[in-house]
Parts: C-alpha cells; sequence; structure tokens
C-alpha cells in the first residue's frame, strides 16, 4: 500500500497552539471553496475556510468558466439548453460512469450558479464568450457527439498566460492554466512542491487590482475572493497561509481538521456540522500519480514516467481516506497527459493524420478532440504527421466548440493560420516555425507532390507511406464513403487544392497532467461515502477532489466545464453542508 494512504500520527493535544470554532469548515479557497464558504455562509452557518497559499501569493487557476443558462450567456445571444439533453451528453461521455444524481445537479443549477457568484459584477467588460457564434459550418454535433456554446472567458491579472502568452506575441493563444509551482512538483515536499520555496509571490498590486475592476472588468481571481468576503460579511473567518496536515474524527464523525501555519504552529479547527474538502487534486504528488493512475503506467515505454508536472498536493484526497472516505473506482479522470495528437493550427481536429510511417491511423474528427487523441496513445513514439491545403479555413468551420478547438470568432487565431502558410511557402525545404494556438510547429510547403515530399526531406518507405496516404484519402473523399476509419461523410473533402502543407508533429507529452479531476467517492450531495458505502457523517467533497463527475476522462460538452462545475457543485456542498 502507497504510503499517503497511511494517517500521520495524531498531533498531541499539548502541540495545538490555536482552536478555531465554527459549524462549517471548508479547506481550500480555490473556485469550489469560494463559493462553498459563501454558500454555507448564506445558509446560516458559522463558516471558516482555510487556504494553503498566504495572500500574497493567492492565486487560481485557468480563464474559462463553462456553463449553460445563465443570464450573462442570455445577454450574449446564446441559445438555452435543455438540461436533460446536456446531461444526457454527459453521462454518455462518461460511458455512465459518472454519478448521475451530481451530474443532474450541475446540470439544472450551472446558469444560476453563474448569476449567483457573478451577482457583484455590473459590467462583464473584457469577458467574451469562446466559440460563439461558432464557425459557419459547424452544425452542434461531431460523429455523434454534440457540444454546446457556452464558455465565459475572463481576464486574469497576473497569469503568466493570458494575451502574449502561449501564442506569443504573433497571438494570445488559449488562456492556459497557471501551474501553483514554476516548474512543476515531481513529489510532495520538493523544494519546489507544496509550501516550497518554489512557489512565487503574485505580481506587486495584482489582487489590489483584481478586486478594483470586479464590477466592470472581472477576473477569476476576483470572484474568488469577492465570494470569500461575502463569507466574510456574514461572519465567516478566512484563514490563508494555513496547510492542512490531519483530519478530526470523533465516534464516527468528522467534526474538525489540523492545520499548520507559516509559523509552524498548529491549528485545530473544529466543524460541529461538516468539513468540505476542497482543495484540489493530486496533479503534483507523484505518489498519488503513480498508485492511482495505473492506466497512465500502461501508457509509458522503457524510462517514461510522469514528468515534473502541474497540480495540487493531493490534500483533499488524503485527507478523505484518512476519515475512512472511499475512493471512486478507476480510472480518474485528469485533463491531459493520456492522449496524443498532432496539436497547431487546426487545434487538434485535422483532415488528414499520420502515424510516424506514414500512414493513416483514425478519424481525424471523432467527436471530442480528447476521445480523438487516445488513438495515438498506445502506438509508436516520434513524429506524426498532419496534413492540409490551401482550403484549411473553409475546413476549420467545421471546428467544435472546445478546448483545442479552432475558436473561429478570434481574428488572431485565423490570422495567425495565414502568416503560418505564408512563411512555409517562402521558406521552401525544410520549412518554417511557427507559432500555433498549442505552440511552436514546423510546417513545410508544396505546390505539388513532389516538392511537397522534397521540402519535408521524407525519403525511403516514409515518402512513399506519406504519398500513399493522401492519395487513398483523396480516393476516399471522392468515392464520399470512409470505409477504413469511418469518418463523417459532411467532412470528406479531398486535400487537392495545392499547395499542400504537412506540419511535423513530436510525440512528447505523454504523462504531463493539467490536473486530476476525481477521487473520492461521493453521494449526489457530495458527502464522502465510506467503505460500506454509506455516508461519513460530517464530510463533504468538492471540486477536483470529487469523483464521478466526468468518468474515466475529461471530455465535456462545453469548454471550461471543469471551473463551472467546481462552483455550482461547490455552491451546492455548501448548501448541504450547512444544514
Amino acid at each position: 500500500m502507497s504510503s499517503w494512504r497511511t494517517p500521520p500520527v495524531p498531533i498531541p493535544e499539548e502541540q495545538i497552539g490555536q482552536v478555531h470554532s465554527a459549524d462549517v469548515v471548508v479547506v481550500g479557497l480555490a473556485h469550489a471553496g469560494s463559493a462553498a464558504v459563501r454558500a454555507a455562509a448564506e445558509a446560516g452557518a458559522k463558516v471558516i475556510g482555510i487556504e494553503e497559499k498566504t495572500e500574497k501569493r493567492y492565486s487560481v487557476w485557468g480563464a474559462d468558466y463553462g456553463h449553460i443558462n445563465s443570464k450573462f450567456l442570455e445577454s450574449r445571444g446564446v441559445p438555452k439548453v435543455d438540461p436533460i439533453d446536456y446531461y444526457n451528453e454527459m453521462m454518455r461521455r462518461s460511458g455512465g460512469r459518472a454519478n448521475p444524481g451530481l451530474v443532474m445537479r450541475f446540470c439544472q443549477n450551472a446558469g444560476s450558479a453563474f448569476d449567483w457568484y457573478t451577482d457583484m459584477v455590473e459590467e462583464f467588460g473584457g469577458v467574451t464568450v469562446a466559440f460563439w457564434p461558432g464557425g459557419s459550418k459547424f452544425d452542434g454535433e461531431m460523429a455523434g457527439y454534440r457540444f454546446w456554446p457556452g464558455t465565459a472567458k475572463f481576464s486574469h491579472p497576473g497569469a503568466p498566460f493570458g494575451p502574449g502568452g502561449p501564442g506569443g506575441p504573433e497571438g494570445k493563444g488559449e488562456p492556459g492554466e497557471k501551474p501553483d509551482f514554476p516548474g512543476g512538483v515531481p513529489v510532495e515536499g520538493d523544494k519546489g512542491g507544496p509550501g516550497g520555496p518554489g512557489e512565487p509571490p503574485q505580481p506587486t498590486g495584482m489582487i489590489e487590482k483584481a478586486m478594483a475592476c470586479l464590477k466592470t472588468k472581472p477576473s477569476l481571481i476576483g470572484l474568488c475572493i469577492a465570494n470569500q468576503q461575502k463569507a466574510v460579511d456574514l461572519g465567516g473567518e478566512m484563514f490563508f497561509g494555513m496547510s492542512a496536515v490531519d483530519i478530526v474524527k470523533q465516534d464516527g464523525r468528522v467534526c474538525g481538521i489540523i492545520a499548520v501555519d507559516q509559523n509552524g504552529v498548529y491549528h485545530r479547527f473544529e466543524a460541529s456540522r461538516a468539513v468540505i474538502l476542497a482543495a484540489g487534486g493530486f496533479g503534483g504528488n507523484r505518489e498519488m500519480l503513480e498508485d492511482l493512475l495505473p492506466d497512465f503506467k500502461g501508457l509509458f515505454s522503457g524510462d517514461e514516467t510522469f514528468p515534473r508536472g502541474m497540480g495540487r498536493s493531493g490534500m483533499s484526497l488524503k485527507l478523505g481516506v484518512w476519515a475512512g472516505g472511499r475512493l471512486e473506482a478507476g480510472p480518474i479522470a485528469t485533463m491531459g497527459g493520456n492522449f496524443n495528437t498532432p496539436r497547431g493550427f487546426n487545434c487538434v481536429h485535422g483532415l488528414l493524420w499520420l502515424d510516424p510511417r506514414g500512414k493513416r491511423f483514425c478519424n481525424e474528427c471523432f467527436g471530442d478532440p480528447v476521445l480523438t487523441g487516445f488513438q495515438g496513445n498506445q502506438m509508436k513514439h516520434g513524429t506524426y504527421y498532419n496534413i492540409f491545403d490551401s482550403r484549411v479555413l473553409e475546413d476549420l468551420q467545421w471546428a467544435v466548440p472546445a478546448h483545442e478547438g479552432f475558436d473561429n470568432t478570434d481574428a488572431q487565431y485565423i490570422r495567425n493560420v495565414e502568416v503560418a502558410m505564408e512563411a512555409a511557402q517562402k521558406a521552401g525545404k525544410g520549412g518554417a516555425i511557427s507559432r500555433a494556438p498549442n505552440g511552436p510547429v514546423r510546417i513545410v510547403c508544396g505546390n505539388n507532390m513532389e516538392e511537397l515530399l522534397d521540402n519535408a526531406e521524407l525519403t525511403g518507405a516514409l515518402r512513399e507511406n506519406v504519398k500513399n496516404s493522401i492519395l487513398r484519402y483523396n480516393e476516399i473523399c471522392h468515392r464520399g464513403r470512409d470505409d477504413d476509419f469511418g469518418k463523417d461523410a459532411k467532412l470528406l473533402r479531398p486535400l487537392d487544392q495545392w499547395p499542400l502543407y504537412l506540419q511535423f508533429n513530436d510525440f512528447n507529452y505523454l504523462g504531463r497532467i493539467m490536473c486530476t479531476c476525481g477521487g473520492l467517492l461521493t453521494d449526489e450531495t457530495q458527502q464522502v461515502l465510506g467503505d460500506d458505502f454509506e455516508p461519513i457523517p460530517g464530510l463533504f467533497a468538492t471540486g477536483n477532489c470529487c469523483g464521478r463527475r466526468y468518468g474515466p476522462q475529461y471530455s465535456t460538452p462545453t469548454a471550461g466545464l471543469s471551473i463551472g462545475m467546481c462552483v455550482t457543485l461547490g455552491r451546492e456542498a455548501g448548501k448541504e453542508a450547512a444544514k
């Protein structure tokens, strides 16, 4: 058994420096925790929130808040969605493994939760709706999977991946996620790990800036702080720089948390009604990754393993397990790390993908980009090829409104493609490096087949395979039926508009996880279940430590659903815990 599952030796009573009492104690004050403290306070509970980061170093991840049916979306002309349709799509993507009651709670309450969480905002200046309106050809589904727009894209003052981020000065790229600790956290306790000196302070004045412009130019970090303040206004207390180290259970009921402050003083936080675990996943804890993600280990080759990655320390899962909580049956959902796709200007979905041998290997548009990418995760590691022609911008009108989908509403996305194609044409042999939304890629161009292959410097069997794969794909498209891999007939357009472009993609990011999205088994109220599948009195889990929200993978019908679900279900957990 992995050592993380073993409870620590209890802190002696004489070492407890301070004792604090409340009805509800919330561990973690990011998106889910900030919603939980406010909701519990509004339900009449005295609330305490504890957060590992100090106020100076406080940060949250992300810039995209996915949801449906809010007044904000309605004001932007986004059509309403039947929550039952949305629920069924989410359950389908989970393979039926998600918790039906929990998912339905999200679908029914996502819109009202957004409006509640942002009720201090007067104008949503700078907030856009990603992928809305969508591409002119997109009809709402891809390979039977359905998608809906609903991603509120926020600015994020102080984040390293805002405008000019991964897309560089040529374009803004995806907003990206902010790692907790630069360089990642290979193991808990490392110098760059949770609570270690590697965590940088926020830029001077970032929090003040976020709050000063909240009413007219909101950011997600500003919203977290504002919702915490709502709880404080109702008598709640927030403790920053306070790391949970143990959970208190008496007579079968969870009744508190032991935490240590920046000075090494232990505090006991007593909870008369409930403790809510909301401190995120375990993407920053290598021992837990290796223990809880055996499906990843099955993908590695040779000496490959989890690289230094992003993510939380896994403390919420530890506390839940130490209290007798049961983990969901794996695989546990993650963002990234277990799929391989030729990333680039078409943002995952492509016309023709070729493996390192130069042969086509899948339906390049099998619904969700993540699901499509699974086809490359158990194949030879090497260089993959993405081929398109001069009509690629027309093809991108089919792009799905999902993470790594192409956002046709963003003029910079379109300009980046045009610039990259021009650069490849001018470069000749060897091609040119250009920045795509997902990072730099090398693209070569050719005005005929032989010139394309020459400029790509392909030889031998690889050269012949690439040539034959292009010819075979064109044959399939002219016939209008993909008997090889079943691509939807509406997408079958031959690559016959010269020049053609070949994009190189090295397979080099297996195991790189943005965050984990599951863990503790709960009921539909998010009360943690024990080994006997009965609720543990006084213990709730919400946010990325809560299991059975996505099934085996983070695959969603709207981009940014991670934050949307954290806020919505965080609010629900706060209301339940206060009862």
